[in-house]
């Protein structure tokens, strides 16, 4: 009697261990033979297919073989709580080394840490985690639903969620698309450069951006920020005083923010092209130094206005940076349907299952820009994804506050 319950409970946590350890080591073995010629992508209906084949193979393995020793350990908390280390593990390495492309060989690309989603160690640790995962709901649903009904929300919305984000992320498209004021555009890009046809026209009848204010900076002759002591770049307000580096003094007495110069003087003017400008006066009570001037940060009609400390060193007003900017667009479908809309970098705007993003400008005109780049992009598994999450929270919501006594027995 007692060796055959040692033998029953023999697959604990070094068991899982080793597996976990064993698939890792696979994984990278792969990864270095295989993985910079094998690209690891099921698109539609494969990735379907094979989300449904893993199903099937777990349901079956379970009804035929639920006594196996095998069984019994992929559906214990031991091979539970490793692979949810192992792949935490891994995520914890997505966020700590930056996740994008390098061509030159390196010890990095060669184990694909610079795309670890993409790997063979990702995938199979993904596959024991996301395989535990399903067996576990499996056997709670063999042991009644009803009463493990908040276990398998959580549980089955987890691996909906899961596996919808990994066999559906070949599926989601991603296309560019310059527009320039005025002119309709229907033609987009794929990552690859290459033309595409849309389904959608889009207009831009407006590139709308805001600037912060310009800042006061010291450089030396080739033009590079002085930061011996971080008292540089100052952020430009009428009145405002400040210290920059090597005991410079400046007081902004004047600031325009679109401004064009008349002979020694500039002026604010409504039109494209004018320029950020100050009027300053500088003193250095060390060195004895006054001088007062205007400044202007410059733009694609006008050069840039700097005073002149001394030999070595330049005070300048740098290029105001963009603050927020988007497009006014107007969007005709193949069904003849018309919308007029805004789209900013974080708030998209949807039509027949494209979300339209603001992208980037022309940044040599920054806010006079009469071209804007949209990102388009649609993910057809992203339902699924939602309806996983959903299940999660109402899973959670149940067993917090109906509770579930009766699944706990079962562990």
């Amino acid at each position: 009697m007692e060796n055959k319950t040692r033998n029953e409970t023999s697959w604990g946590y070094r068991e899982s261990i080793i597996v976990g350890v064993t698939l890792f080591l696979l994984g990278v073995v792969l990864q270095i033979v295989l993985g910079n010629s094998l690209e690891l992508r099921l698109e539609w209906p494969f990735n379907m297919i094979s989300f449904v084949i893993h199903i099937v193979f777990c349901t079956m393995s379970f009804v035929l073989f639920k006594s196996s020793k095998l069984i019994r350990w992929i559906t214990r908390v031991p091979a539970s709580m490793v692979a949810i280390v192992m792949v935490l593990l891994l995520t914890m390495l997505i966020g700590t080394v930056p996740q994008i492309p390098e061509n030159e060989p390196s010890f990095v690309t060669l184990l694909g840490l610079n795309k670890i989603t993409q790997t063979w160690y990702f995938l199979l640790l993904v596959f024991f985690f996301s395989t535990a995962l399903l067996m576990v709901s499996i056997k709670r649903i063999s042991l009644g639903i009803r009463s493990n009904l908040g276990f398998l929300a959580n549980h089955l919305g987890l691996y909906i969620a899961l596996n919808a984000g990994i066999f559906g992320s070949s599926d989601l498209i991603r296309y560019t698309m310059e527009l320039k004021e005025g002119k309709i555009s229907w033609v987009a890009n794929d990552e690859n450069n290459k033309a595409v046809v849309m389904p959608i026209a889009v207009v831009l009848e407006d590139f709308v951006m805001e600037e912060f204010a310009p800042k006061l900076a010291l450089i030396n002759q080739k033009g590079e920020l002085i930061k011996e002591k971080g008292k540089n770049l100052i952020l430009v307000k009428k009145g405002v005083k400040a210290q920059l580096e090597n005991n410079y003094e400046v007081e902004v007495v004047d600031y325009i923010p679109d401004a064009v110069r008349f002979e020694s003087m500039y002026r604010s003017v409504n039109q494209e092209g004018a320029t950020p400008a100050v009027y300053v006066k500088v003193v250095n009570k060390s060195s004895g130094f006054k001088s007062e001037g205007w400044l202007a940060s410059g733009s694609f009609l006008y050069d840039q206005q700097s005073l002149n400390l001394d030999q070595h060193q330049y005070l300048v007003l740098t290029k105001p940076e963009p603050k927020k900017f988007s497009s006014k667009i107007k969007v005709f479908t193949v069904d003849k349907e018309e919308y007029s809309a805004v789209v900013e970098v974080n708030k998209p705007f949807e039509v027949m299952g494209w979300k339209m993003y603001q992208l980037s400008y022309d940044d040599r005109f920054g806010k006079y820009s009469t071209t804007s780049t949209i990102e388009l992009v649609k993910d057809p598994w992203l339902p699924v994804v939602y309806t996983g999450v959903f299940m999660m929270i109402a899973g959670a919501i149940y067993l917090f506050f109906i509770g579930n006594v009766k699944s706990k027995k079962n562990d």
